[in-house]
């Protein structure tokens, strides 16, 4: 029996207010970001729901710690984790 993979996602694009990513970047800071959880420097944010008004606390945490790692391996000067 074949099976079919879904189509890849293609988003039509940019969101008003996001930033566009190089893929490689993206790629990176995803990577980051997995190894922040897998080793327990941060806790694993919840999925946002519609109705949430304020962002997750543990998602805020991982971007701010994913951000300064990539700043840290990416630049000469990464400044101090917020």
């Amino acid at each position: 029996m074949l099976r079919r993979h879904p189509a890849p996602f293609h988003a039509a694009g940019p969101v008003a207010h996001e930033a566009v990513m190089d893929p490689v970047e993206a790629q990176g800071r995803a990577i980051i970001a997995a190894a922040l959880i897998v080793r327990g420097a941060v806790e694993v944010p919840s999925m946002p729901s519609r109705s949430q008004q304020l962002p997750d606390e543990a998602g805020v945490r991982l971007r701010e710690l994913t951000e300064y790692v990539y700043r840290l391996v990416t630049t000469d000067h990464p400044g101090e984790p917020e």
